[in-house]
């Protein structure tokens, strides 16, 4: 199934109070668990050039696989998604790299998910090689309206707001470390 998503990145946030204030609202809990990805392209970056991804994802027991189309507006990202559960995310990696994907990322991070009115807001943590980059929250939702005013509500504004991909946010952390 195809679908819009728009999404915003907040980085840098004190996890304990965006939970207090989560709970305050009546947010729910809808995952707190481990999340390992994987994102593929081809050989040539062709996905990469095309602002493509293609990311199969295991969150608890469920595995998913993702392609999104990304366009950035000025302040969040309105990704154009289309994603499918899959049985077996190991054998899908070994189909993948089969047809001649390669993986050109493998991620680790906790993710705390809750769900408030028509947005999902996500508080993830890195682990392993990305443990460098600070504790960030995304919130995404189909409305833009709805993201900016549960980002208010949270104590943010726009001028808070990042648009970047999981890469972008890493190579800038990287940066940082140096």
């Amino acid at each position: 199934m195809s679908e819009a998503e728009k999404e915003v990145k907040i980085l840098e946030i004190d996890q304990q109070v965006v939970k207090q204030k989560l709970e305050a609202l009546g947010a729910q809990v809808i995952f707190d668990g481990m999340m390992d990805a994987t994102f593929y392209d081809y050989p040539d970056s062709a996905l990469e050039h095309k602002d493509q991804l293609l990311r199969l994802r295991k969150e608890g027991d469920e595995t998913e696989l993702v392609f999104k189309q990304k366009k950035y507006m000025d302040n969040y990202r309105d990704n154009q998604e289309i994603s499918v559960k899959v049985e077996d995310y190991e054998k899908m990696k070994k189909i993948f790299e089969t047809i001649g994907l390669h993986p050109t990322k493998v991620t680790r991070k906790h993710r705390i998910e809750y769900k408030l009115d028509k947005v999902k807001i996500a508080i993830d943590t890195y682990h392993d090689h990305m443990r460098h980059i600070p504790t960030f929250m995304e919130i995404e939702g189909k409305e833009e309206a709805a993201i900016f005013k549960y980002a208010k509500t949270l104590g943010f504004s726009e001028k808070d707001f990042c648009r970047w991909s999981t890469k972008e946010l890493a190579e800038h952390y990287s940066q940082q470390k140096k």
